[in-house]
């Protein structure tokens, strides 16, 4: 059986999920905020925002990896059940696409990240 969290761990965790043990202490929530400014954020630092758009020779593996990077999980089944490609990715047309993603903003997101 699972125990409860206390509420004033809870709440110090919703304000700071990255915070470390040392800080998740009973002092004054002025204390710990000047505490958590003093020490080195433990966010890691934000990846390149460039995603890499998958070439004709890429594998149905490989275009799946891009879908998910680009926060399309969702239609990775959809595109292994029609074997896409990085060749028939290349080489599909609106009318195609537009048959596996119904969604008209991940559309817009897949057709720009294809550019």
């Amino acid at each position: 059986m699972q125990k409860k969290k206390s509420p004033r761990l809870a709440g110090l965790l919703e304000k700071d999920p990255y915070a470390s043990p040392e800080d998740l202490t009973d002092a004054p929530p002025e204390a710990a905020a000047t505490a958590a400014v003093a020490k080195p954020s433990m966010v890691p630092a934000p990846a390149s925002t460039q995603v890499l758009v998958p070439s004709e020779s890429s594998s149905i593996d490989d275009v799946a990896t891009w879908l998910a990077s680009l926060g399309m999980s969702k239609y990775i089944g959809k595109f292994y059940s029609a074997k896409y490609d990085g060749k028939k990715l290349h080489r599909a047309n609106e009318k195609q696409l537009r048959k596996l993603v119904k969604n008209e903003d991940d559309y817009r997101l897949l057709v720009r990240a294809l550019r």
